[in-house]
C-alpha cells in the first residue's frame, strides 16, 4: 500500500523513517490521511445532490404537476375543483389569477344559462377582473329584457336605470317609459269617463309632460268645479254655485246655469221643462249627480185630466237639455216636452 508523508503529501518508500522531500518525521498515520479527506468530499457531495434533487422535486417538480393538473380541471369546466387546487398551490406561477379565472368561467356558465342574478353575484365578486364588470351590466340588461317581454315595463324601467350607458339602455328606458305613461293615460281617461275625477286628476298630473296631459288636468279642475256647482244648486245655493260658475264661465253650459242662478238670487225662475204644445206642466222634483251624470226626477202632470207621472232624466256631464214625446197615462193625450 503507498504511503505518504502527513506535511507535504510526498509518496514515501515503504520502509522510510523520514520524508525525503521535506524531512519531517514520519508516522504510523501517513497511509490512512489521504484515503479519508477523499472519502469526506466523496460524502459532501453526495448528500448536496440529495438535497438539490429533493428541493427540485417538492420545489419544481410537484407544483408543476398539481399546476398542471388544475389547468386541466378549469378546462373541463370542474371549477370549484379547480378553484381549490390553485388555492392549495399558494402563490405558485399564476394561481392567484387563475384562482379569478375559475370563478369567471363559472359566471359565464351561468350567464349562458340566462341563471342572470346568479351570476351578477359571481361577476361582482371580482373586483374587475377581465370585464367582469361589464358582464355584471350585461346581466342587468338581459333581466330587463325579460321584463318587458312580461309585460313589467316598470320594472325593466328601474333596471335600465342603473345602467343607462350600457348597450342601448338609454333607448329602451325611453320605450318603457312612453309605455307606461300610455297606460296611466288611457287610465285617466276612463276614470274621467266614469266620474271619478279625483283619482283621474291625481293620475293625468303624474303624466303632466305626456300627449294634452296638461290640458286634460286643466278640464279636469273645470269639471270639479262645474260638478260642485251643481250640488250647491240642487241645494238651493244659487250665490256659492255662481261664485263657482262665473270662474269657468266659457265650460260647458255655465253662462247658462250663472243666468239660472242670478234668476234664483233675483227672485225669478224658469221653467224646469216645457211642452211644445202646452199639454203638460213639468216641474222638477229631485236632482243628484251620479258618477259625473247628472240626474233629474220630473212630475209632468197633464193639462186636461190632471194625471201626472214621474220620469228621470239622465243629462250626461255634457248635455244642457234632453227632450221626449211624452203621453197621458189617463186620456192618453201627447206632447213633446223638453226637459231642463
Amino acid at each position: 500500500m503507498s504511503r505518504f508523508c502527513v506535511n507535504c503529501g510526498a509518496e514515501l518508500s515503504e520502509n522510510a523513517k523520514f520524508c525525503t522531500r521535506c524531512g519531517s518525521k514520519v508516522g504510523n498515520e501517513v497511509n490512512k490521511a489521504p484515503k479519508n479527506k477523499k472519502g469526506v468530499v466523496i460524502a459532501v457531495s453526495a448528500v448536496a445532490l440529495a438535497a438539490v434533487a429533493v428541493f427540485t422535486i417538492v420545489a419544481v417538480i410537484i407544483p408543476e404537476v398539481n399546476y398542471n393538473s388544475a389547468v386541466k380541471m378549469l378546462a373541463s369546466g370542474n371549477y370549484e375543483e379547480a378553484k381549490v387546487a390553485f388555492a392549495e398551490l399558494n402563490d405558485y406561477k399564476d394561481s392567484d389569477e387563475m384562482i379569478k379565472e375559475c370563478d369567471y368561467r363559472a359566471a359565464t356558465d351561468l350567464f349562458t344559462k340566462a341563471e342572470y342574478e346568479k351570476a351578477i353575484s359571481v361577476f361582482g365578486s371580482l373586483d374587475g377582473y377581465g370585464d367582469s364588470d361589464y358582464m355584471v351590466s350585461d346581466c342587468k340588461y338581459m333581466i330587463a329584457l325579460e321584463k318587458m317581454e312580461d309585460g313589467n315595463y316598470s320594472g325593466a324601467l328601474s333596471d335600465y336605470e342603473e345602467i343607462s350607458g350600457h348597450k342601448d339602455s338609454a333607448k329602451l328606458m325611453a320605450e318603457c317609459e312612453n309605455i307606461i305613461n300610455e297606460e296611466k293615460y288611457q287610465n285617466a281617461a276612463a276614470l274621467f269617463a266614469e266620474g271619478k275625477l279625483e283619482k283621474s286628476l291625481e293620475i293625468f298630473e303624474e303624466i303632466k309632460d305626456y300627449k294634452d296631459s296638461a290640458e286634460q288636468i286643466g278640464t279636469l279642475k273645470k269639471e270639479q268645479k262645474y260638478q260642485k256647482a251643481l250640488g250647491l244648486m240642487d241645494e238651493g245655493k244659487y250665490k256659492e254655485a255662481l261664485d263657482i260658475l262665473e270662474q269657468i264661465e266659457d265650460y260647458k253650459d255655465s253662462k247658462k246655469k250663472i243666468n239660472t242662478c242670478n234668476n234664483k238670487i233675483n227672485g225669478t225662475s224658469s221653467s224646469s221643462g216645457k211642452s211644445s204644445s202646452n199639454v203638460f206642466k213639468v216641474v222638477c222634483s229631485a236632482t243628484k249627480v251620479v258618477q259625473g251624470k247628472v240626474e233629474k226626477e220630473y212630475l209632468v202632470t197633464c193639462k186636461r185630466c190632471g194625471g201626472s207621472q214621474h220620469i228621470t232624466v239622465y243629462f250626461g256631464t255634457s248635455g244642457y237639455s234632453v227632450s221626449e214625446n211624452i203621453k197621458c197615462r189617463s186620456c192618453l193625450i201627447k206632447g213633446y216636452v223638453t226637459f231642463r
